[in-house]
Parts: structure tokens; C-alpha cells; sequence
């Protein structure tokens, strides 16, 4: 009976001892599948991702651009690029010099030194960034109303999103904690029973926030001037799309573009902006308007108060007249500077801003009509480099193959 009993426990120990070899045995066989799998699925994701960022908003909740109404000659240049490149913009009103009264304008330490249409530019800026802060919206890109880029932008801004999440696990990142801002972050109750606010430190990939926001406040793709933040607060990487031969603080680049933390920059060509962004430029100009828009940016970035990254090359420009054609005798390269006269309506020059009897420049002509453009990058911007400028490539692309440009880009 006991030799019976000894058979039947060392029979149930071997079943259990098959049982447990099996089982580890189908473990290790799954857990490279697992792995694969998990690999596969962050691969997928980081797909995504950079799908986002190069989709018809380039990431973003939207693209606005600045525009006075007058100004058809712009509006058409936007319209026109992104037709050719795949964006969807939408036109955001311009504020008018005549729209500005002083009893509306918040305080300044320094009014006398704005002009109207500074002040213009400031209050059709802050009308965005009032709407982002009242609905809560998320990044949104603002480029004013002569901005140009490449055709290729979606395809550049694809390709910078990887090197941009790069850079913030170069830099060891951390989101940003505002109040009333950010969505990552998590009630926990500590042991005394205290609600403690956690922000998650881990720096994902999102399809649904491509630029992961909640690491800035501005993102700059279109300046005139720009700073370091430190000398190791870059990453410069290959970038098919930007002409060989630009600088980037000593350094000669190739191919490439430098995607890097900003020290401040100049211009409010294109940026983008998060919420807490918004909400910091609304306080700050508030609080003193004392000097113009881009200036005030520039030295909140460098005071440390706005976190700013920026490219060199930029991914987009200020497009400008090409000399002599009557153009620059208009005052049409800028809004801010207006025109060289006053309108007359007793001449030839009826309706252009320009006194009676005004020579007007008109030798470019026959060079624009051999070259089908009448745009160029404007020259006070240095570090600009397009491989393909929508503006000047427009009318070969769309009177040649006009029928495939709906087709370049979902």
C-alpha cells in the first residue's frame, strides 16, 4: 500500500515537473514574440507621429496667418503656396493702425517709441494668442502674411520632428508645469491622505502631439536674427532639402539643418505657441507693451521666462519684391514701414501710394518675366536656405503638371 502511494507521489512530481518545464518552456518561446511585438508597436507609433507632424497643419491645431484685408497681393501668395506644398491655412485678420486708441491699449514704460502699425501687429498676434488661451487650443502655428517656405515643408517638418524629440531626450527635458495648462498630469493621495500633482516625466511619442508641448513654449520656424541658449544645446542633422554652404555659429554646414534650445530670436515670421505660451505673452504685454512683439519675445526667452527652440536654416522666411518693379516705390515689402508717399490721384501713379510726378523703378522686369517670378527671400534673412521656394517654382509646377499637384500630398 505505502510502495503504491510512493508511485503515485513520484508520478504527480514528475507531472509537475513536465507541467513546469513546459511552462517555462512556452514562456521563453513567447517572450521574443512579446518583445517583437512591443517593438513593433513603438515603431508603429513613432510612424505615426512623424506622419502628424507633416500632415496638411504640419502638426499643429491649425496655421493662421496674419493678414490686413487690402493686402490681395498676399493673400494670394499664401493661397497659392499651399496649394503647391499641401497646408491648409487659415486667414486671420490683421489689426489696422486705425483700429488702435490709446485708451485700449495697456500700459506702456515706453509709448512713444511704438508706431501704429507696430502696434497693429502686436494686437493682431494677441488676438491669437486670446483665442488659444479662452478654448484651451492646442499648439497652434502663426505665420504672418509674407511668409514663404518650401515646397517641400511637410516632408522637412516630418523629418525635423524626429530630430526635435532628439534633442529633447539630448537635453533631458522635462514638461513644463503651469497651472490649469498641461494634461499629463495625475491626482495621487500620499500616505497622510495629501493630494499630490504628479507630471509624468517620460518623454513619448504622441500622435496626437507630435511636438510634445508640454516641453515649450514657442517653437520658431521663421525668425531673422537668433541666439544659442548654451554651445551644446543643439543637433544638426542631414537634411536633403537645404542647399549646402549655410553657418551655423562658426560651423559650416552641408546638407544639413541644426535644430537647437534658443537664447532669442527676432521676428514673428512663423511660430508656433503653446497655451502657456500664450497665456505668458498676454500677462507679459499686459503688464508693459514697451517695445515691439518680437522684441518683447526675444527678451522673455532670454530672461528665461518663454522656452524656445528654433532651426538654422529656418523652415520658413519673409519673401520679398524683387528689385525694380515699382514695388518697393509702393511700400508693398512692408506693412509696418508703409510707403515712400502719399496716394495721389493725379497721375499715372493713381492708387499706389506714390506722390505725383515719382519715378518709379521698373528695370527688373525683364528678368522677372524670364524667371516667372516676382518673389525672392528676403535678403536681411541669413539664415534662410530653400531647395525648391514655392513662390519662385509656381508657375513651372503649375502650368506643366497641374493636373498631379492634388495628388503630391493626402
Amino acid at each position: 500500500m505505502n510502495g503504491q502511494r510512493r508511485k503515485i507521489r513520484t508520478f504527480l512530481c514528475l507531472v509537475v515537473v513536465l507541467l513546469l518545464v513546459l511552462a517555462n518552456f512556452h514562456t521563453s518561446l513567447l517572450a521574443p514574440l512579446s518583445h517583437a511585438r512591443q517593438l513593433l508597436g513603438i515603431r508603429a507609433i513613432e510612424i505615426l507621429t512623424r506622419t502628424a507632424a507633416g500632415n496638411r497643419t504640419l502638426g499643429f491645431h491649425s496655421i493662421k496667418f496674419i493678414n490686413i484685408p487690402t493686402r490681395f497681393d498676399r493673400l494670394d501668395a499664401v493661397r497659392l503656396q499651399a496649394y503647391l506644398s499641401g497646408l491648409d491655412v487659415t486667414e486671420q485678420p490683421a489689426v489696422l493702425p486705425s483700429e488702435i486708441n490709446s485708451v485700449g491699449m495697456p500700459p506702456s514704460s515706453n509709448p512713444q517709441d511704438l508706431k501704429p502699425g507696430e502696434k497693429g501687429c502686436w494686437r493682431a498676434h494677441a488676438n491669437i494668442w486670446s483665442e488659444i488661451v479662452e478654448k484651451k487650443l492646442p499648439p497652434t502655428l502663426i505665420i504672418e502674411s509674407d511668409a514663404a517656405w518650401d515646397i517641400d515643408v511637410r516632408r522637412i517638418m516630418a523629418l525635423l520632428n524626429e530630430q526635435f524629440t532628439g534633442l529633447l531626450h539630448q537635453l533631458g527635458s522635462k514638461p513644463i508645469y503651469t497651472h490649469g495648462v498641461e494634461d499629463n498630469m495625475v491626482e495621487t493621495d500620499d500616505k497622510k491622505g495629501h493630494q499630490n500633482v504628479q507630471v509624468e516625466s517620460v518623454l513619448r511619442e504622441n500622435p496626437d502631439d507630435p511636438w510634445h508641448s508640454d516641453h515649450w513654449d514657442i517653437l520658431s520656424l521663421g525668425n531673422c536674427f537668433d541666439q544659442q541658449k548654451s554651445p551644446t544645446s543643439y543637433l544638426k542633422y542631414k537634411d536633403p532639402y537645404v542647399p549646402e554652404g549655410k553657418d551655423y555659429f562658426g560651423q559650416k554646414l552641408g546638407k544639413e539643418r541644426v535644430v537647437h534650445q534658443s537664447g532669442g530670436f527676432v521676428c514673428t515670421t512663423a511660430y508656433a505657441i503653446t497655451q502657456r505660451g500664450a497665456a505668458k505673452l498676454l500677462l507679459r504685454t499686459a503688464f508693459d507693451f514697451n517695445v515691439q512683439v518680437d522684441l518683447i519675445i526675444k527678451d522673455m526667452i532670454a530672461d528665461g521666462e518663454l522656452v524656445a527652440y528654433t532651426t538654422i536654416p529656418t523652415v520658413m522666411a519673409q519673401w520679398h519684391y524683387v528689385d525694380g518693379l515699382g514695388m518697393e516705390d509702393r511700400g508693398a515689402n512692408s506693412d509696418i514701414q508703409g510707403t515712400k508717399g502719399e496716394p495721389s490721384t493725379n497721375n499715372g501713379n493713381e492708387g499706389w501710394g506714390l506722390p505725383m510726378g515719382a519715378e518709379v523703378d521698373m528695370s527688373g522686369w525683364e528678368k522677372a518675366k524670364k524667371a516667372k517670378s516676382v518673389w525672392m527671400v528676403k535678403p536681411s534673412h541669413p539664415d534662410t536656405a530653400f531647395s525648391r521656394m514655392a513662390l519662385e517654382v509656381a508657375w513651372d509646377i503649375i502650368f506643366s503638371e497641374e493636373k498631379n499637384i492634388e495628388h503630391r500630398f493626402p
